[in-house]
């Protein structure tokens, strides 16, 4: 008799109800599909429509004496966690920080050497009085047409490696403003590049053009 009143009241407490129904619903729609609102239909949790969610939350933890989270809460949980308590972010800033370095230095010794390979042709531009905002111009639409068609290349094979891990049980995400940081990053290497071969050029004296070699 004693043991039935026990299973009887496990079975009628809320919090062994609310844990039931959560696990049940992560493993038939997924931990991200699940929210506190829809946990509380699951366990048939009494409220009004139109209940605001921080209501139900507060019941939830008043009779479980557990913390109800939402979807965003959560998330931010996580977040927190992931900035306050791990390495990620200051191991991810470094790597980012040294392939920005590491891109600025390949970029602008990339666009020298094409530089020098034509200086001869920039002397002969010089040699018959073309402007100097001419050549200028003419360095920033090689190195932005460059910059661009990269990004555009670099986009497009993360686009098809996110297609393809779509496919997968591993997460994708990318955000817009990922997108926006990376066109912004490949601009500055490419302008960087771009002065570091205009300050040769404009030096660029035009009597070398007569010279033999």
């Amino acid at each position: 008799m004693l043991s039935e009143q026990r299973r009887d009241r496990q079975r009628n407490d809320p919090r062994d109800k609310i844990l039931a129904a959560a696990r049940k619903l992560f493993l038939a729609e997924g931990f991200e599909l699940v929210s506190i609102r829809i946990i509380a239909t699951a366990i048939e949790y009494p409220r009004q429509p139109g209940v605001e969610v921080t209501a139900v939350k507060a019941g939830i933890e008043s009779s479980t004496q557990y913390i109800a989270r939402t979807s965003a809460d959560f998330e931010q949980v996580t977040r927190n966690y992931i900035l306050k308590s791990t390495g990620i972010l200051i191991n991810f800033g470094i790597a980012i920080g040294l392939g920005f370095v590491v891109g600025l230095l390949i970029a602008g010794q990339t666009f020298l050497n094409f530089t020098l390979d034509n200086l001869r042709y920039y002397a002969t531009l010089k040699a018959l009085a073309t402007p100097a905002s001419t050549l200028v111009k003419m360095v920033l639409v090689q190195v932005l047409s460059v910059t661009w068609i990269s990004f555009g290349l670099g986009v497009g094979i993360v686009a098809l490696t996110g297609m393809a891990l779509a496919k997968s049980d591993l997460a994708f995400l990318m955000r817009w403003e990922i997108l926006a940081m990376t066109g912004g990053a490949m601009l500055v290497v490419g302008l960087f590049a771009a002065l570091i071969s205009l300050a040769k050029v404009l030096r660029l004296e035009p009597a070398v053009v007569f010279r033999g070699g």
